[in-house]
């Protein structure tokens, strides 16, 4: 969800009631599309960070910063050089545009006490951070557009600052009621929603159902309406016009039907699930920091598969290659055969002989017809015979020894990746990195000589109906720690046979029937069957249960198991989730 006009409206008024009249003490640039202000106001520090990211742009107070390049960004220099040690004057969000703007009041190379503005449009794409002076003039931005890029509004250092085109809608923050009641009489033929959309600044697509929501609008309801329905959506709309104007906001963190972070709002919807906040920046930064937390996953996930893959398609053609050595050697014992038959039958014989009939004593004295070479003698023609055999059979023997190394590290692999697709925590990722780069899969940390902090994740607790806990693996390290660790010799153990799949640990002595059919749910749906019916659940007892020595992290063998078929139940495996973490 993007930053709207009504939140950022609502963020700039707490904005201006906390930081109004600080100091500007540092700024930083962690990347080129990213500003961070830290501001003395109040006793304390605060640290505003701008974005003009198109996929997130924003402008929210954050606990902490990253920290930026060794060399600084020219747009960073800048910025340094006229705000710091300015202070804050006002901060603005006009006509709940997607434009705030902060004044300054800061000090020229003279001395001399002088105004600047810095300006953040976050507009998605169009999104920019601009600082102009006094005369309106920009000294900088963090993107320059030049008339190549943009024939209708260029944006460089030297030129004359031009806000973004107005477009022709009202100002909730100032139009009267009449005003009001005339844009919405005057809404064009098609969906009321999209007409509040592009007929009122601020008003986003969510804002735009949720008026129709609390006015009893359907939301895909067309224009026109009728009398009652249109006296409602006006109300509604002075409704939140008085609460903007009177800055009564309730900010909420929206979430999805899974539980996940949608987006934000300063006021509690009508409808859906949601988290309340104490402060629209609260709820801002709760949903940015999800964001970032999301973003940092599939990248983390993208990088560890793509490293998985590529050794996997190298592993995958050279057990092609040894394949393609058993095939065309299969028959090489023949070769033996045949070089005996000729010695066996050398009396037979005959001068300029190229075939030679004899009765194969090894298929019931069938008879055979065997290629042979007049030029050379019986003992040299089975010796070529025993050559080829011996070459083909040390190629077999070499064949069969490069599959018994490279299957293992393919069915390891294969269980890493995923473990790597399935998983859905930061840290887990990193236990999984840190595994490859103790594989020598991964290239280490080019911090050399550091220590390396390795992230503690926990696997997956579970509570049946029965009330007994059961822990399911997310990576290795976890399938390690739950089987070898916390496990106790009674625990019941469950993996999906013959394929990659978590470890899955019942914590009971005595497991009802209803319970492990649940932990089957569980190791089906953790598993590479995930999407598959009758999956193939083997359980056992945990002191059934070995890691050889020497084997990869994850690896088990296991003995006197049974074996349950499951179609995996995503809505059961879900409903059985627990969030505390597991015991001891």
């Amino acid at each position: 969800m993007q930053l709207d006009g009504l939140s950022l409206y609502a963020a700039s008024m707490e904005c201006n009631a906390l930081l109004c009249g600080g100091r500007v003490e540092r700024i930083a640039q962690p990347s080129r599309q990213t500003v961070v202000f830290t501001i003395r106001a109040n006793g304390q520090n605060h640290r505003l960070l701008f974005s003009c990211e198109p996929e997130a742009p924003r402008a929210v107070v954050v606990p902490q910063a990253e920290k930026g390049p060794e060399k600084p960004f020219t747009f960073l220099m800048i910025l340094r050089k006229h705000l710091v040690h300015a202070r804050i004057v006002s901060i603005q969000a006009p006509r709940c545009d997607r434009v705030l703007s902060i004044a300054f009041d800061a000090l020229d190379d003279l001395g001399a006490r002088v105004r600047l503005t810095f300006v953040a449009e976050l507009m998605g794409k169009h999104s920019n951070l601009i600082l102009v002076n006094q005369e309106q003039v920009i000294l900088d931005c963090a993107k320059r557009i030049p008339p190549s890029v943009s024939s209708l509004r260029t944006v460089l250092p030297g030129d004359r600052y031009q806000a973004p085109p107005v477009q022709q809608k009202a100002d909730l923050l100032s139009c009267t009621a009449n005003e009001i009641r005339a844009v919405v009489q005057s809404f064009p033929a098609g969906r009321v929603s999209s007409s509040l959309v592009g007929s009122f600044y601020g008003v986003s697509p969510y804002a735009a159902r949720l008026l129709c929501r609390r006015a009893a609008i359907e939301e895909d309801a067309f224009y026109p309406l009728s009398g009652e329905l249109s006296d409602a959506l006006c109300r509604e709309i002075l409704h939140l016009q008085s609460d903007l104007q009177s800055c009564v906001f309730a900010p909420v963190l929206l979430l999805d039907a899974e539980g996940r972070q949608a987006g934000f709002f300063p006021f509690v919807p009508k409808q859906g699930i949601y988290t309340p906040y104490p402060s629209m920046m609260a709820a801002m930064n709760a949903y940015y920091s999800a964001c970032a937390e999301q973003k940092a996953i599939e990248r983390q996930r993208t990088r560890l598969s793509s490293a998985v893959q590529t050794r996997l398609q190298k592993l995958y053609k050279r057990l092609a290659i040894q394949n393609d050595t058993l095939m065309k050697s299969k028959n090489y014992e023949r070769l033996r055969t045949e070089g005996d038959l000729i010695l066996a039958y050398a009396y037979l014989v005959t001068e300029n002989c190229s075939v030679l009939e004899v009765e194969d004593y090894t298929q019931e004295n069938k008879l055979v017809k065997l290629a042979y070479d007049p030029h050379l003698t019986p003992i040299a023609n089975a010796e070529k015979r025993y050559k080829r055999y011996q070459k083909l059979r040390n190629a077999c023997q070499a064949a069969n020894q490069q599959k018994k190394k490279i299957q293992p590290e393919i069915d390891y692999l294969e269980e890493v990746l995923l473990s790597i697709q399935q998983n859905d925590s930061l840290d887990s990722l990193l236990e999984i990195r840190h595994e490859l780069q103790d594989q020598d899969i991964l290239p280490p940390n080019r911090e050399s000589g550091q220590k390396r902090k390795t992230p503690q994740s926990r696997p997956l607790r579970f509570l049946s109906s029965d009330g007994i806990e059961m822990l399911c693996g997310r990576n290795n390290a976890q399938n390690d720690l739950v089987t070898l660790r916390l496990s106790r010799s009674t625990d019941t153990w469950l993996h999906a046979q013959g394929m990659p799949g978590s470890h899955v640990l019942i914590r009971a002595a005595r497991v009802p029937e209803q319970t492990l059919r649940q932990a089957a749910h569980i190791a089906a749906f953790y598993s590479r069957a995930r999407r598959s019916e009758n999956v193939p659940i083997d359980y056992t007892l945990i002191k059934h249960v070995r890691k050889p020595s020497g084997a990869k992290p994850g690896f088990v063998t296991y003995a006197f198991q049974k074996t349950l078929f499951i179609t995996p139940d995503e809505a059961l495996v879900k409903s059985l989730f627990a969030k505390d973490e597991p015991g001891a």
